[in-house]
């Protein structure tokens, strides 16, 4: 990547951030989760999981499920995140699976 393009992510980056500041959660996500594919690809860790805090953020205002477990999941990495933070996020993850209604077995 060069260096014009990471500057592209990071103005990208604050874009999102305005838009989730301002409420905007669907746009939000529409960027952090573009930011998020690129991030990853570089192994921007310590950016990665800002965004991923991000997106898990978006995922619970607009309450879309699979996307809150997929980034709560993506945080349980010790990549990005320090232990109490993911016990959090892991403590979280399973108050939602015991408020679940039990799913049929195939």
């Amino acid at each position: 990547p060069t260096k014009r393009s990471r500057s592209i992510f990071f103005l990208a980056a604050q874009m999102a951030e305005e838009h989730m500041h301002s409420g905007n959660f669907e746009m939000a996500k529409r960027f952090f989760e573009r930011i998020c594919k690129q991030y990853q690809k570089e192994r921007w860790w310590f950016a990665l999981a800002h965004i991923e805090r991000s997106l898990r953020t978006c995922a619970l205002q607009l309450r879309l499920l699979p996307d809150f477990i997929d980034t709560s999941v993506a945080l349980l990495s010790s990549k990005l995140s320090t232990c109490p933070e993911a016990e959090a996020v892991l403590q979280e993850l399973l108050s939602l699976v015991r408020r679940a209604p039990p799913q049929p077995l195939p």
